[in-house]
């Protein structure tokens, strides 16, 4: 859960073969994993003894801020 968590914020630290971490097509597959839903996110989430609609709810408001932080740092650089 951790690996895929850090592959949708952007850190692809293990296989620089995934290209820039800014790798958007990559990134917003594994924002997917968190914000859509797909039994395979339920079933870990059930191993790992989370609920998985709870993690779905605050994955998409990290990722909503995230989205914000990037466009406010965007317009600060024109």
């Amino acid at each position: 859960m951790i690996v895929a968590l850090e592959d949708a914020v952007g850190r692809h630290w293990r296989n620089k073969s995934y290209g820039s971490p800014r790798n958007n097509l990559f990134t917003q597959s594994a924002r997917e994993y968190f914000t859509e839903p797909n039994r395979d996110f339920a079933l870990v989430c059930q191993y790992a003894g989370f609920d998985h609609e709870y993690i779905r709810m605050k994955a998409k408001e990290f990722f909503n801020e995230r989205k914000k932080d990037e466009s406010k740092k965007n317009m600060y650089r024109m």
